[in-house]
C-alpha cells in the first residue's frame, strides 16, 4: 500500500502545491492572469508604435528599438548617414531601402535611398528611374526634389530646376530655408531670371515670399532688380509698394541709385517727374517715396513731418532743432542732367534767435564724382541761389540741415515751397 505523504508546512514544494490547489479553486483567475499577460503585452506594443511614431523621423535609432521594423524609421536612419561626413557604403544604403520597401510597398524614401546608392555605384540609367519612381510615388519628399534640382543643374536644364523648385516650395513649407538662398545667387543669372519670371506671373505664394526674402537678406540686390524690372515692375497693391519701398531704402543705404532709379521707374504707376523734382508732394506726407521723396530723419534733438498748409493744404516740411543741437533732418534723391538749375525755397515761418538757422547742401553721389556741389550755410529767411551740375554726376542728394542754437528756445521752421529749375 501506497502511503502519500503531506508535504511539510512551509517547505517549497507545500508553496507550490498550495497555490495550484488555490486556482483549481478559483479557475477564473488563470483567465484573468492570462489576460491580464495579453493585456500588457498590448500595452507594450501600443506604446512601442507609439514611441516609434513620435521618434521615427527625428530619432529613428531610438523609434527602431521599440519598432525594428518601421519602414520610416529604417529610411529615416539612411537619410541620417547621408548626411554624416563619414559618406555612406552603397551597400547599407540598398539593405535599407530594400527594408523599408518590405515593410512598406509605396516608399518614397526607400526609392530614393535605392536610387542613391545605384549613383554611388554609378550606374546612373538606374538611378534616374528610382529617383523618378521616387516622385511619381510622391512629390512631398523634399529630398527627392533636391536630388532632381541638382540632376537638372549638371544637365543645365533651367526649365526643370525651377520645375522641381516650384514642386518642393508648393509642397513642403521648410524648403525655402534651403532653396530661396540658392535662387537668390542664381537670379544673377538673366537666363534663369527669364525662366522665372513665369511662376512670379502665375502669382505663387512663394514667389512673393522669395522677393521678400531676397529683399531682407540685403545681398545681390541689383539681380533683384532686374528680375522685378523684367518681370514688368511692381504693382498697387499694399505687400508690393512695401516692397518696393524697403527695396529703396535698402538700395539707398548701399548707395546702388542707378538701381533705385530702375526700381522706381519699373513700378506701376510711378511718377517719373519725382526723380528731377525738389519739390514738396503730397506722397510726401505720407513717406510713400522713401528716397525719391522728401525723407524727414527724426530723433529727440531734432526732426519734423511733412505736412499740409492749414491756408491751401500744400505740403510743407515743418522742422525744428533742440537747442546745441545741429545735423540733418530732411533729404531727398535726385537724377538731375547736368546744367545749370536755379535753386528756391521759401521759409514761410522760423523762429529767430542766437544761432537758429537752416542750411542747404546738394551733393554728387556718384562713386566716382562724389562731393559737395553747393552749399547754403545760415539761411534765416527765403531764398534763391544757383547751382551747376557737371556731367558724370547723374545722381545727387538734396540735405536740409536744422540749427537749433546756443539759447534755450530752439529752431522752429516752415519750408512752404522748394525747387531746382533747369535754366
Amino acid at each position: 500500500m501506497t502511503v502519500k505523504r503531506k508535504p511539510k508546512p512551509g517547505s517549497a514544494r507545500s508553496t507550490i502545491v498550495s497555490a495550484v490547489l488555490r486556482l483549481r479553486a478559483a479557475p477564473q483567475l488563470g483567465r484573468i492572469l492570462g489576460a491580464a499577460v495579453i493585456g500588457l503585452g498590448g500595452a507594450w506594443l501600443a506604446f512601442a508604435l507609439a514611441a516609434s511614431g513620435v521618434t521615427r523621423q527625428r530619432a529613428p535609432e531610438r523609434a527602431l528599438f521599440f519598432v525594428p521594423w518601421d519602414s520610416v524609421a529604417l529610411a529615416a536612419n539612411a537619410d541620417l548617414a547621408l548626411l554624416s561626413k563619414k559618406k555612406p557604403r552603397p551597400e547599407m544604403l540598398e539593405r535599407a531601402g530594400r527594408a523599408a520597401l518590405r515593410n512598406q510597398a509605396v516608399n518614397v524614401r526607400a526609392l530614393r535611398l535605392l536610387s542613391i546608392a545605384a549613383e554611388l555605384r554609378r550606374d546612373t540609367v538606374r538611378s534616374e528611374q528610382l529617383i523618378k519612381l521616387a516622385q511619381r510615388v510622391s512629390r512631398r519628399d523634399m529630398v527627392t526634389q533636391f536630388w532632381l534640382i541638382d540632376e537638372a543643374i549638371r544637365k543645365n536644364n533651367i526649365p526643370k530646376v525651377l520645375s522641381h523648385y516650384d514642386i518642393a516650395l508648393r509642397t513642403n513649407s521648410t524648403a525655402s530655408q534651403i532653396l530661396f538662398p540658392r535662387l537668390q545667387i542664381a537670379i544673377g543669372n538673366a537666363d534663369i531670371r527669364k525662366a522665372l519670371i513665369p511662376y512670379l506671373q502665375s502669382e505663387v505664394q512663394w514667389g512673393v515670399e522669395f522677393l521678400d526674402f531676397a529683399k531682407t537678406s540685403g545681398s545681390n540686390l541689383p539681380s533683384l532688380v532686374s528680375l522685378i524690372v523684367e518681370n514688368g515692375g511692381l504693382g498697387k497693391s499694399d505687400r508690393e509698394r512695401r516692397l518696393q519701398l524697403d527695396l529703396i531704402d535698402a538700395l539707398f543705404a548701399q548707395q546702388k541709385y542707378d538701381d533705385v532709379r530702375r526700381l522706381y521707374l519699373s513700378g506701376t504707376g510711378n511718377n517719373s517727374g519725382r526723380l528731377t523734382s525738389a519739390a514738396l508732394a503730397p506722397e510726401d506726407r505720407l513717406q510713400l517715396l522713401s528716397a525719391v521723396g522728401w525723407q524727414v530723419l527724426n530723433d529727440a534733438d531734432a526732426g519734423g513731418s511733412v505736412a499740409a498748409d492749414q491756408s491751401t493744404s500744400r505740403p510743407i516740411l515743418a522742422l525744428y532743432a533742440n537747442a546745441q543741437t545741429t545735423r540733418t533732418v530732411a533729404r531727398k534723391l535726385l537724377f538731375l542732367p547736368p546744367g545749370v538749375y536755379d535753386f528756391k525755397a521759401v521759409i514761410a515761418a522760423i523762429s529767430r534767435g542766437e544761432g537758429q538757422s537752416l542750411s542747404w547742401q546738394l551733393r554728387c553721389m556718384d562713386p566716382a564724382a562724389t562731393g559737395v556741389l553747393w552749399t547754403l550755410k545760415n539761411i534765416v529767411r527765403s531764398t534763391t541761389a544757383t547751382v551747376t551740375i557737371a556731367s558724370g554726376c547723374t545722381a545727387q542728394l538734396l540735405e536740409i540741415s536744422a540749427s537749433g542754437g546756443s539759447g534755450q528756445v530752439g529752431l522752429d521752421a516752415t519750408i512752404r515751397d522748394v525747387s531746382l529749375t533747369r535754366n
